[in-house]
C-alpha cells in the first residue's frame, strides 16, 4: 500500500517536470489516471481494514488478557529470577508487535500526506480551464486525511505515546501497591 502510494507521488511528479513540454490532452489523461489510480489505492485499503477487523476482534482481547495476566502476577509477588527471562521475552514479543503495526501506520499516513503536498505544489496554473476543473477534484480527493482506524483510534505514533503512558500508568501503580504490602509485612 504504502509503495503504492510512492510511485503515483513519483508519477505526479514526473509529471510536474515535464509539463512545459506535454500538450493539454496528455495532461488531463494523465490527471485522469491519478484519480483512478488514487480511488483504487483507496478502495483497496478500506477492503483490506474490512477484512482485518475480524482479526482485530481476536487479537485484542488476546493482548489484554495477556497484559493482565503479567500484571497479575507480577501483583502476585512471587516474582522469582527465573521468571525474569519469560516475562522480558513476552514483553519484547508484545512490543515489537504493536510497534511495528504503528510504524506501518504512521509510514502510510505519512506517504498520504506527501501525496496531497506534492499534488498541491503541482503548476496546475498552466493547466486549462478543463484540467484545472479536473485537478480540482484530484486535490480535494488527495487532500483528504487517511488513517488506519479501529473502534475510532489512528494506528500511529500518537496511539503508541497514550498506549505507553496507560502502560507506564497501570506498572506504577502496580508496583506502588507491591511497595505499600512489603512495607505492610514488614
Amino acid at each position: 500500500m504504502k509503495f503504492q502510494v510512492m510511485i503515483l507521488n513519483n508519477w505526479i511528479e514526473e509529471m510536474t517536470k515535464n509539463q512545459v513540454v506535454q500538450a493539454q490532452e496528455k495532461i488531463r489523461q494523465k490527471l485522469i489516471f491519478f484519480i483512478r489510480r488514487h480511488d483504487s489505492i483507496l478502495t483497496f485499503w478500506r477492503n483490506k481494514l474490512k477484512q482485518m477487523r475480524d482479526l482485530i476482534v481476536v487479537f485484542i482481547p488476546i493482548a489484554v488478557f495477556l497484559f493482565i495476566s503479567i500484571l497479575t502476577f507480577m501483583f502476585t509477588g512471587s516474582f522469582y529470577r527465573e521468571y525474569y527471562l519469560r516475562l522480558a521475552l513476552s514483553c519484547a514479543t508484545a512490543i515489537a508487535a504493536f510497534g511495528s503495526l504503528l510504524f506501518f501506520g504512521q509510514k502510510l499516513e505519512n506517504e498520504i500526506e506527501r501525496l496531497a503536498t506534492v499534488t498541491y505544489n503541482l503548476e496546475w496554473y498552466n493547466f486549462d480551464l478543463k484540467n484545472r476543473k479536473i485537478y480540482c477534484f484530484f486535490l480535494l480527493n488527495a487532500m483528504k486525511p487517511f488513517q488506519i482506524e479501529h473502534m475510532g483510534l489512528a494506528i500511529n505514533h500518537q496511539l503508541g505515546l497514550s498506549v505507553m503512558r496507560t502502560l507506564y500508568s497501570a506498572v506504577s501503580f502496580t508496583l506502588k501497591i507491591m511497595d505499600s504490602k512489603l512495607k505492610d509485612k514488614a
